[in-house]
């Protein structure tokens, strides 16, 4: 059972959230559906900001959750918000320079529950609850109430916050089949959204994920022409483990790189590694970008293809095309892998910069020669960028660099 009638009995004050003791939150919760859009905007800031903060769940996220996933279905949460409203994915668009565009309460809140099911994805706290003693219990929350600091780093408390992820994992399939019902729905940014979020609900199942849910965004896929929602689908099917290698030769470059994320062959992998040659081009091609992609495109694109295992002769010339069009701001997200793999055997401790190889390969010398043809990646007071070339050894002086590739022999060529 979803929504305020799941919720009858539950004692907030014995739950916490980012801040305290959630007993603030029902009213935020009602503020939902509230004539008023600053009362909204409450509801969705308390949401975005206590009750899931950085991705961590607490134990007032499962009771948060059944009451939106119950709300889903009420017009109105499709009231507007304001353009003033400083949701999280918007404060990362605005970072990244993405396209923001602010929508409606509903489409606000689907974005949310993907968000939480994204988090019980890589939070690994097992299948079970862990017993508490309810005296314990009591005193812990006394204790938050009196604003007591140290209650945060109880063993209790974290206790409590496990048990809440596991709380969420028992409800996943409601909070799933509440979701799917909305990628039908006539407003194209709710549809999208929701196939998202069904899809990192359906990721984050301890159990097989209901074949209806996957048929279900199979054939709304099946149905959609334009780019950005056909994308949003292709990613959803893929999220939610339904087979998307047909796609792999879909006539549009976007769809067929889409795809490729889910589909680990030396086929799907020089697709991302073709569309990466081009990595302006990846991320213009979404006017409304897919949620799956929280930053820029060609990030996600890059981050797959080392998960994969890929070196750095494979990934030469999407490299070479990033390292490009990077920025020193940029280092932890393109430039930065990019060398970790070029140079795998740095083995780097914090503070200690790692002796580089006294030979080069080929593939090794031209991404270290594109480093130098960017200056903005030498911005002496980066320390992203600092930390990036110290974890393989490179000096932050770009004549220190070049006298090392001067120095540096090639590695010998294979007899034969």
């Amino acid at each position: 059972m979803l929504g305020w009638a799941s919720v009858v009995g539950v004692n907030w004050g014995h739950l916490f959230h980012a801040y305290g003791v959630a007993l603030d939150t029902p009213g935020y919760l009602h503020g939902l559906t509230d004539e008023h859009p600053s009362k909204r905007e409450a509801g969705v800031d308390h949401l975005q900001g206590a009750v899931l903060h950085q991705g961590t769940i607490y134990p007032a996220t499962p009771p948060a959750v059944a009451v939106v996933a119950g709300l889903l279905g009420e017009e109105a949460v499709r009231a507007p918000l304001s353009e003033e409203t400083d949701t999280h994915r918007a404060a990362i668009d605005r970072l990244f320079q993405a396209k923001q565009d602010e929508c409606e309460t509903l489409v606000t809140l689907l974005a949310w529950l993907a968000d939480v099911g994204d988090s019980m994805s890589w939070t690994d706290v097992g299948d079970v609850s862990e017993p508490v003693d309810d005296a314990d219990v009591a005193a812990l929350y006394a204790a938050m109430a009196d604003d007591d600091d140290e209650v945060w780093s109880s063993p209790l408390a974290d206790t409590l916050m496990r048990n809440a992820v596991v709380e969420l994992q028992a409800m996943a399939s409601g909070v799933l089949a509440a979701i799917i019902t909305l990628i039908h729905d006539p407003d194209a940014k709710v549809r999208a959204e929701a196939a998202n979020a069904a899809s990192q609900w359906a990721a984050s199942m301890k159990a097989p994920v209901p074949p209806a849910t996957v048929l279900a965004i199979s054939a709304q896929l099946a149905s959609v022409t334009g780019r950005d929602e056909k994308a949003a689908f292709a990613l959803a099917l893929g999220k939610s483990g339904g087979d998307v290698s047909g796609f792999l030769t879909d006539q549009d470059e976007a769809i067929r790189a889409c795809a490729a994320l889910f589909v680990n062959t030396p086929e799907a992998t020089q697709i991302l590694i073709a569309s990466l040659t081009r990595p302006e081009q990846v991320d213009s091609w979404f006017q409304d970008k897919p949620a799956f992609f929280h930053a820029r495109t060609r990030f996600t694109l890059l981050a797959e293809v080392i998960r994969r295992g890929g070196t750095i002769e494979q990934l030469l010339p999407a490299a070479l095309a990033l390292i490009g069009v990077s920025t020193g701001w940029l280092a932890d997200y393109d430039w930065g892998p990019i060398l970790q793999v070029a140079f795998p055997d740095a083995e780097f401790r914090p503070g200690v910069r790692p002796p580089l190889p006294n030979r080069l390969t080929r593939a090794q010398r031209q991404v270290i020669e594109a480093l130098l043809a960017n200056q903005s990646l030498w911005d002496e007071h980066n320390g992203n960028a600092r930390l990036a070339r110290m974890k393989v050894g490179l000096p932050d002086d770009p004549a220190d660099v070049t006298a090392y590739l001067q120095s540096t022999p090639d590695t010998a060529l294979p007899a034969g």
